[in-house]
């Protein structure tokens, strides 16, 4: 394939730098010179996979009480005023192993954000607890129907594949851990988690001078108090399938996901997977649209993407299925696997996913959170961020290797099914007995 790279990729790597600071907090600036746009984001290497059975959800019951006022900015309200005053949007999100807060505005407010932004991560006061307590319980309920079962597919799939981990445990908790958290609790969680050398800050806009501001405002943070040793994780015992969990569920649908345990993000085989996905998934033309979307119309929506934790990662397959369609949408889906087990890719399936693949890098640069979320995980787990790394690393991927991961992926033994819907025995017998003939 004759694929020529843009040298704006070549072009974006040097343009970045990075920064330690003695605190072990690390900087990484993106300018943008020409770009009115500017995103400020800091990552902790904290979420449910730090976790225990006792301590399920406190990590995203942190996330939300770092909200609630600050030194310069003693309530919720005048905190968010502060930052919504500068336009632009702030938020945070909290996952299995890390969680992120960002601003993403104008560059003309550089100055006055990183200020804020400083404020609010260094200078929490943790305020109105019950309050918070209040609402995150109803954001739990929210996720539940009306039997108390969680609608949370991948929730359900996580525990299936790797029951008795961390990876098990649900982001947001559960009610009993949400009643008993106290604010020592989460004071204690931040000062464990919370530290320089467990953070990375992505700047991505402005120009060079941009990193130096950012390194005076965070330059005491932490100096002073050395990381707690983080917990290590627990061992993952191999899956072992095929294994199918039926969630009662009041719906018109069955919502579906099938899934494939597979190897951590910066493991060998990784983008051989990310191409795997592509290939089946990725676009309307991909086989797995092709065939049982277009050709079929079984489904509406059909989605087929990777999973990646840092040790651990699955391939999803998600759909919404009706009644009737349900078991013809099984045969097929398996049909196809199994020919994608045997034979691999076809050569060109496998040059549509490459070509799809480089332009999505090359894309990258002008997507701000996309490019923040990469260089915090690299960074936060000791990889290269660098564009041009990841488009070689593409070209040297072969039809070959995405068949032999295929191969020792698509098997019965790895088959995962979470099926969320009305009960129906025909149905799950049925597809039961699928299961144990598959592949």
């Amino acid at each position: 394939m004759s694929y020529d790279v843009s040298p704006l990729v070549h072009d974006f790597d040097r343009s970045w730098q990075l920064r330690t600071l003695p605190s072990g907090l690390k900087l990484a600036h993106v300018p943008l010179t020409k770009d009115e746009r500017f995103y400020l984001g800091a990552a902790f290497l904290c979420g449910a996979r730090y976790e225990s059975s006792e301590t399920s959800g406190i990590s995203h019951f942190l996330e939300h009480m770092m909200f609630r006022g600050s030194r310069n900015y003693p309530s919720f309200n005048a905190l968010a005023k502060a930052f919504e005053w500068l336009g632009g949007e702030w938020n945070a999100a909290t996952g299995y192993d890390m969680t992120e807060y960002w601003y993403s505005g104008h560059r003309r407010t550089i100055a006055e954000t990183i200020e804020l932004f400083k404020e609010f991560l260094v200078h929490p006061l943790l305020l109105n607890v019950e309050i918070e307590r209040d609402i995150i319980k109803r954001e739990l309920m929210k996720e539940l129907n009306e039997y108390g079962h969680s609608t949370d597919l991948a929730f359900h799939s996580l525990a299936q594949m790797w029951p008795g981990t961390s990876l098990a445990l649900p982001i947001l908790g559960n009610e009993a851990n949400i009643a008993r958290f106290s604010k020592a609790d989460l004071k204690a969680h931040r000062g464990r988690f919370y530290t320089p050398d467990n953070m990375v800050l992505c700047v991505i806009g402005g120009e060079s001078g941009v990193l130096d501001q950012v390194a005076k405002a965070f330059g005491r943070f932490g100096a002073r108090a050395p990381a707690a040793k983080k917990p290590a994780w627990p061992p993952v015992k191999t899956f072992k399938g095929p294994r199918l969990s039926w969630v009662n569920h009041p719906d018109n649908e069955y919502q579906i996901q099938v899934s494939f345990p597979t190897v951590g993000e910066f493991a060998k085989d990784a983008l051989n997977l990310e191409f795997l996905c592509r290939i089946l998934g990725d676009g309307f033309s991909s086989r797995l649209q092709a065939r049982i979307r277009e050709e079929l119309g079984l489904v509406y929506d059909l989605d087929v993407s990777m999973s990646f934790f840092t040790d651990r990662g699955s391939m999803d397959i998600s759909a919404s299925v009706g009644p009737k369609e349900f078991m013809t949408f099984f045969r097929e889906l398996f049909r196809l696997l199994k020919a994608m087990q045997l034979r691999g890719p076809s050569n060109q399936e496998f040059e549509l996913a490459r070509r799809r693949a480089l332009m999505d890098l090359e894309l990258m640069p002008t997507e701000l959170e996309a490019l923040a979320h990469r260089f915090s995980r690299c960074l936060l787990t000791g990889k290269d961020p660098a564009l041009a790394g990841s488009v070689r690393r593409i070209m040297a991927v072969d039809r070959d290797g995405i068949h032999a991961v295929a191969a020792a992926l698509l098997t019965q033994k790895s088959t995962s099914v979470v099926v969320l819907g009305p009960e129906s025995q025909p149905l799950q017998d049925k597809l039961t007995s699928l299961l144990n003939t598959v592949f």
